[in-house]
């Protein structure tokens, strides 16, 4: 076959191929065909089959409503450790409806699961307004854009306020002027939750918000919750009705008369929580401004917390204040420069204690970046409950820091706010760490002294070494109060945690300037004088060996030790310190 003729019988080849394609395809287009019927009924098959097959599972058999709390106890546990987005948390719950036919049938027709909603796109909305059948709503808005899409979900939303129930909205200046603004009524609202999203300073930054709600009815509100805001804007979303009030970071000149003013309209209130609302300033209501001001009472008040405020502005906000004496209060106060005000602080701050429930437990220390804080409750607490952290709330938590970058007036006004406080009935003290200013011997046996009635005392790190000078102070001192009762002369359990009791863990000889040694004298001394230590409590040890316990059992009844010892040696880094 020459070349010619097998080009020729090449191109036959291809024009057969070419004729024969569209019947090709119309025969596998044929066989897909029914190819795909015969899987779909395998298919519908199956599914029948399984759901025979299933329907005496255990699953199945349940009622519609036990169905139903299975579904909410999920979403329960999923809300309360996600971190997700809004929408991603609202309806992860979807996510357990695949698990069979029916859950997914009983879930999605319940209304009550799509009443929780994340404004995202208008159709979004549309379709979960329709599923929640009128239930009341809670609508929850984050970082949105300003397209159109998102101003038409607004609108929408704003349509449905009669049906809110709740709302959290993240405010950003840049819906200022481009978003309607919450003008409609909202008979059924009774949370709202307000936060400026970039978190600037009301004070230091022009913020641009409209007056929320304003002359709006509002008439079953109970929770208002404010952060970084205009105060003007704040002010707006006030009702009588609120039971809970939290605003922070929002403040005008005058604040302490503004908000006097303010809470004789809400006597219902039940919670007041104002962080950087009351700041150090020197702006200072005169005599005649301030008997002008109202005796504001709030007979319901359960919790009081004022955090990051001005001393003076706190103790004139408090004196216009009438609440029971079982309020719970947490205060944070700092100085305004060097402004001598523990006079008129102290006596308004005791005014408010001299009525309060006896204080059983007391906690004494210097947290970070604080001068010092006491911590008070009306019951009688364990060791072993004060250290845990899942301490139950203080009845009393007074925080003093910036005294004057810790001079003397921090420890003369921890000596008269101790001495106000009704200590008398004290059966539990803690002294933790505190800062060497605050360690001056005459400034705690002030404190100690009208504790009679303490049994139980814990201290630690290096707080033991000055209160066993406090108990024991040396031989030319007068030893009024060594051993002889006259300090906690009831005290019965002795609790030890991080305390270093010898210089070095490798010396067996223990030295007098050991603490070990301090401690030893202190509790015979005690002990001469028939007020033996029933229990000596040592946790988390620092140089002691079994060797040293045995020091202690001649001194107490009972040595509870956890055996738990870190060792180092402070002549070693002072002389590697050296090097």
């Amino acid at each position: 076959m020459t070349a010619l003729e097998a080009k020729y019988y090449h191109a036959l080849e291809v024009n057969v191929d070419v004729s024969t394609r569209f019947s090709t395809r119309q025969r596998l287009g044929t066989a897909s065909t029914e190819t795909q019927v015969v899987y779909t009924n395998a298919t519908n098959q199956i599914v029948e089959s399984a759901r025979s097959l299933n329907a005496s599972s255990p699953l199945l058999q349940l009622p519609t409503e036990l169905l139903l709390q299975i579904v909410h106890s999920y979403i329960a546990l999923g809300r309360n450790r996600t971190q997700k987005q809004l929408s991603a948390r609202y309806y992860s719950w979807l996510g357990i409806t695949h698990v069979c036919h029916r859950l997914r049938v009983v879930a999605l027709a319940d209304p009550t699961l799509w009443t929780r909603i994340s404004v995202i796109h208008p159709e979004f909305l549309r379709e979960v307004l329709a599923r929640s059948q009128g239930m009341p709503l809670t609508y929850e808005l984050g970082h949105m854009s300003q397209g159109e899409s998102t101003l038409s979900a607004v609108n929408m939303m704003l349509g449905s306020l009669d049906r809110v129930e709740s709302l959290k909205y993240l405010y950003s200046s840049n819906h200022y002027g481009k978003f309607p603004e919450f003008t409609s009524h909202a008979p059924k609202l009774r949370s709202l939750e307000v936060r400026n999203a970039e978190q600037v300073h009301p004070r230091t930054a022009t913020v641009k918000a409209p007056l929320f709600f304003k002359d709006c009815e509002l008439p079953i509100l109970e929770k208002l919750d404010v952060a970084l805001l205009p105060f003007a804007s704040v002010q707006a979303m006030f009702r009588p009705s609120l039971k809970f009030l939290s605003i922070s970071t929002s403040t005008v000149p005058g604040i302490s008369s503004i908000l006097i003013n303010a809470l004789k309209d809400m006597p219902l209130l039940e919670t007041l929580d104002l962080h950087q609302v009351l700041p150090e300033s020197n702006f200072v209501t005169t005599p005649e401004v301030s008997s002008q001001l109202p005796m504001v009472s709030l007979p319901r008040l359960r919790s009081l917390r004022i955090t990051r405020c001005g001393a003076v502005e706190c103790a004139e906000f408090l004196s216009h204040l009438s609440f029971p004496p079982t309020t719970t209060l947490n205060l944070e106060l700092r100085p305004c420069g060097r402004r001598p005000w523990v006079n008129s602080v102290i006596p308004n701050l005791a005014a408010k204690f001299k009525e309060r429930q006896p204080i059983e437990t007391v906690c004494i220390h210097s947290p970070w970046n604080t001068d010092v804080q006491v911590t008070a409750w009306s019951r009688t607490m364990s060791m072993d409950e004060i250290e845990s952290r899942e301490a139950p709330t203080p009845d009393l938590l007074i925080k003093m820091y910036g005294h004057n970058n810790g001079t003397v007036d921090c420890d003369e006004t921890l000596v008269s706010l101790t001495c106000d406080l009704p200590l008398a009935s004290v059966k539990t003290l803690v002294v933790g760490e505190l800062r060497d200013y605050l360690k001056r011997n005459s400034s705690w046996i002030a404190v100690f002294t009208p504790m009679v009635q303490i049994e139980t005392m814990g201290l630690v790190a290096s707080t033991g070494e000055f209160v066993a000078s406090v108990f024991h102070p040396p031989r030319d001192q007068k030893p009024s109060f060594v051993g002889s009762g006259e300090v906690m002369p009831k005290l019965k359990t002795l609790s030890l945690r991080k305390v270093a009791f010898k210089v070095d863990y490798e010396e067996d000889v223990i030295y007098p300037y050991d603490y070990i040694h301090a401690l030893r004298s202190c509790l015979t001394s005690r002990s001469e004088k028939c007020v033996k230590l029933e229990t000596l409590r040592i946790r988390e040890a620092i140089n002691l060996g079994e060797d040293d316990v045995e020091v202690f059992k001649n001194v107490a009844t009972n040595v509870d030790w956890d055996h738990i010892m870190k060792t180092e040696s402070v002549r070693r880094k002072l002389t590697d310190e050296k090097l």
